[in-house]
């Protein structure tokens, strides 16, 4: 079991404590921390979560969001989860007023990954896509397969993303999506590794090793 210390970032967004279960399966120093501080020290960093982009953006502002540049631009290894995985990218179409009702216009992202964050287009598949889907061309040295089930669940997808850059891509609704990216030091999926089974989990393993 690896003892390299892997932060799990707390910023407010759902969904948290079944990724830290998986990553004890295979490191024994595994914090799950609000606090900002504590990424400067860590060996490698998950960002991971279910929810609103507009709400991930607001919550990793500030304090959290300079740490975390700091910390990618010491070339330690990032894991993004799902809304981990589209903050990271230029913005989102996803905006909400202040009543909860969808609004329009763009929310910011981190713009660490070239792409952007947008809906399916209504009538061309059940929203959000959620359950298992297959991946597709995979990219080599990734940790993923060509045909490996995973789980996903969202209603907003990645496009426009170089191919340079994707590890593997999933087809729902008629598009064709990534579903996993990697470029320098980051690593992210839109699907959920800690939910896929064995070809998740061993996706997961993969990763703690490469720390």
């Amino acid at each position: 079991m690896a003892d390299k210390k892997i932060v799990v970032l707390d910023y407010g967004m759902g969904n948290i404590h079944s990724i830290v279960k998986a990553l004890r399966l295979y490191s024994s120093r595994v914090e799950f921390t609000s606090r900002a501080e504590a990424i400067d020290d860590c060996d490698a960093l998950v960002l991971p979560g279910d929810g609103a982009f507009q709400a991930a953006m607001e919550n990793l502002k500030g304090e959290k969001e300079n740490h975390l540049r700091r910390y990618l631009d010491s070339g330690r290894p990032l894991l993004g989860i799902c809304i981990g995985f589209q903050v990271l990218f230029h913005d989102s179409s996803e905006v909400h007023n202040a009543d909860g009702s969808m609004g329009e216009g763009l929310v910011s992202g981190l713009a660490l990954i070239p792409g952007l964050i947008r809906r399916f287009p209504p009538g061309q598949g059940r929203v959000p896509h959620m359950g298992w889907n297959t991946l597709q061309g995979c990219a080599p040295n990734s940790g993923l397969q060509e045909g490996d089930w995973m789980y996903f669940i969202h209603s907003y997808h990645a496009a426009e993303v170089p191919e340079s850059v994707v590890a593997a891509y999933t087809e729902y609704a008629g598009i064709r999506f990534p579903a996993a990216v990697r470029k320098d030091n980051i690593v992210a999926t839109q699907f959920h590794p800690e939910k896929s089974d064995r070809s998740g989990l061993s996706f997961l393993e993969g990763w703690v090793k490469s720390i």
